[in-house]
């Protein structure tokens, strides 16, 4: 067969570009995997963090309830709506509320992520079956802690207002 040299004709894959790309896949993988493990370790951080600030912050609201003066501070307000101010039960309430719902967000984009990475023929029907309950869960509690939220910091506002108003 005459060769041309304007007519480009690839060459079988070599063996070594095989083992080569199947080399990539397992890394790609793995990197998924670990990356769906720091996310779901994120969400378990703020969940940890959340508890432990509001440790801290029902110790201030006991200590300001006993000295029946409102002069301890709350830790680490996060809401500028609300601000800074004594430490109080309503304050304490939207600081959890928030940091629950932002802990359970994330551990929820860890499953979606993890769903995206695996193959579908690593998952059996039970596998999707608790995948589908784990994230109705978590959505519902992310959904129920959002209108929480919302009417705390509306009862926030209204108590602030009353307080300037008095």
């Amino acid at each position: 067969m005459p060769s041309f040299p304007w007519v480009i004709t690839k060459p079988p894959p070599a063996k070594n570009e095989e083992a080569s790309a199947e080399v990539d896949d397992q890394r790609s993988s793995e990197f998924a995997e670990f990356l769906v493990k720091m996310i779901t370790i994120l969400g378990g951080v703020v969940l940890v963090f959340a508890t432990v600030l509001a440790i801290i912050n029902l110790c201030l609201v006991a200590l300001n309830s006993l000295r029946r003066k409102w002069t301890l501070q709350h830790f680490m307000p996060f809401d500028r709506d609300v601000g800074a101010g004594p430490a109080t039960i309503t304050r304490l309430r939207l600081q959890l509320s928030q940091l629950i719902a932002l802990g359970l967000e994330i551990l929820l984009i860890g499953d979606i992520v993890e769903t995206l990475v695996r193959s579908s023929a690593d998952y059996t029907f039970d596998d999707l079956f608790k995948l589908a309950i784990v994230a109705s869960i978590r959505t519902l509690l992310s959904y129920f802690l959002g209108l929480e939220t919302k009417e705390i910091l509306e009862r926030a506002k209204e108590d602030g207002e009353e307080k300037r108003e008095g």
